[in-house]
């Protein structure tokens, strides 16, 4: 049976250092913020709001909710997002997607500082990244960071592992192929017009499944020899209402040594990077 790489304990673990890290800015006088831009009534956003926001208040810091109408035009968007990047009293911020179509051309990354930024998108953040400059000296992106982290607290190397990373999204694929090349892997990414995926998923070490297709990933897909792990990135709902990831996990977790379940995998590890990026912010715009 494969081990279950699940965040709660690994949570818990980072709570205590989270918490730790902002009473020590406390005591300096200063109370780590984050703004959080929310449009629209999106039940998926509200949630995902509403994580954060419990994880962020759990370790002492504030999390501020700005709700906004679905309607709300660009300009007053763009008015109130600048308005915080200059509020110095607002550590870290950023936009929950998705948006409604009026907002899609919005470059959050010219609006957002740099310093600011704790989903780690923005250009300056996303060049840490490609350099593989020192952890806390800039933001990485949010579920590459807990992915890694979730990695290393199982101990799971990526030194000399081959790793398949199904998705080129600029948001997971292609941030986390970078950290792991600094970590010493030999990383392929694929996508949907890759001819070959399933035998690359056998003949791969680590298979990262982050697609966003609902149980995509089935048995065929894996050599079956139970040395392999699987990453599953996605969250999709079901049409009986269950959430499932982007692997089929019930047919694929006895072919495999170590696979993340959904949920209770990724996800909660990237609300945990998010306030960590939170800290982290904090603390360079402190020194």
């Amino acid at each position: 049976m494969a081990l279950l790489l699940k965040s709660d304990i690994v949570i818990e673990t980072l709570s205590s250092s989270l918490t730790a890290r902002c009473l020590k800015l406390k005591e300096k006088g200063i109370i780590p913020k984050m703004q959080v831009f929310l449009v629209g009534e999106n039940p998926a956003s509200v949630v995902y709001v509403r994580n954060k926001k419990r994880l962020c208040e759990k370790i002492g810091a504030i999390c501020e909710v700005v709700q906004l109408p679905e309607s709300v035009s660009k300009s007053t968007f763009e008015r109130l997002i600048l308005e915080s990047a200059k509020n110095i009293h607002v550590h870290g911020m950023f936009v929950q997607l998705p948006v409604p179509p009026q907002l899609s051309q919005v470059s959050f990354d010219h609006l957002i500082p740099p310093q600011k930024d704790v989903d780690g998108f923005h250009a300056q953040n996303i060049f840490g990244v490609f350099s593989g400059f020192p952890d806390n000296s800039y933001l990485r992106p949010c579920t590459p960071k807990g992915i890694m982290t979730l990695l290393s607290h199982y101990k799971i190397t990526l030194s000399g592992k081959s790793v398949l990373i199904i998705g080129r999204s600029k948001i997971v694929g292609r941030p986390l192929a970078l950290l792991m090349l600094h970590h010493d892997a030999t990383v392929t990414i694929a996508h949907s017009k890759t001819p070959n995926l399933r035998e690359l998923s056998k003949k791969s070490d680590i298979i990262v499944a982050a697609l966003g297709r609902g149980e995509m990933i089935d048995e065929t897909y894996f050599r079956g020899s139970g040395d392999q792990t699987v990453i599953d990135v996605g969250i999709n709902r079901r049409d009986d209402g269950k959430l499932v990831g982007d692997v089929k996990f019930d047919n694929v977790q006895s072919l495999v040594g170590a696979i993340t379940p959904v949920p209770g995998g990724v996800g909660p590890m990237t609300v945990a990077s998010l306030i960590d990026n939170l800290l982290i912010a904090t603390e360079l715009q402190s020194s």
